[in-house]
């Protein structure tokens, strides 16, 4: 009896090792920073096309190729991270993916600080036309839109420097 409980144990302990050592424990978070960084890249891939593509003068612009070129460095390692984590090296994987990500961070702050000063510069713009017409018709809810408005450029230009909230 006690032999067999012996060899019992011992193939339960072997299975429960096999369970343990067949696959890493970083592969579900690894999987899932993959898929997070794949739809990143789909959501900036928006942002990218809507930069334009030349500037005033007509020359090139030239946040558009710095962020494009941000933007190729991130899908890089984003490729390289999925090559890794298909031959099981996760924790390689999980270094490219975060290079990628950091990639995809600065060329994000890059567009978002672009798209802040063209809204400031259109709320500027549209200020005194939306003051006359409220003063005309006496709407509330235009002055709160305004407001509204204004609060949310002055968000999106704290993110950069603060980060999102946790």
């Amino acid at each position: 009896m006690h032999k067999a409980m012996r060899s019992g144990l011992a193939l339960l302990l072997v299975i429960a090792a096999g369970a343990v050592w067949g696959e890493s424990p970083d592969h579900t978070n690894v999987a899932a920073l993959i898929e997070r960084n794949q739809s990143d890249l789909r959501f900036f891939d928006t942002c990218v096309s809507n930069l334009p593509l030349n500037d005033g003068d007509g020359q090139p612009d030239a946040l558009r190729a710095e962020v494009i070129g941000l933007y190729r460095e991130a899908m890089q390692h984003d490729y390289n991270s999925n090559l890794w984590f298909m031959q099981g090296k996760y924790p390689a994987a999980h270094a490219e993916m975060q290079q990628s990500q950091d990639f995809l961070q600065q060329a994000y702050e890059k567009v978002l600080r672009r798209y802040t000063e063209t809204t400031q510069a259109f709320l500027d713009a549209a200020a005194p036309i939306k003051l006359r017409a409220w003063a005309r018709s006496r709407n509330p809810l235009r002055s709160r839109y305004h407001a509204g408005s204004i609060r949310g450029i002055s968000t999106a230009q704290r993110i950069p420097r603060s980060g999102p909230r946790p």
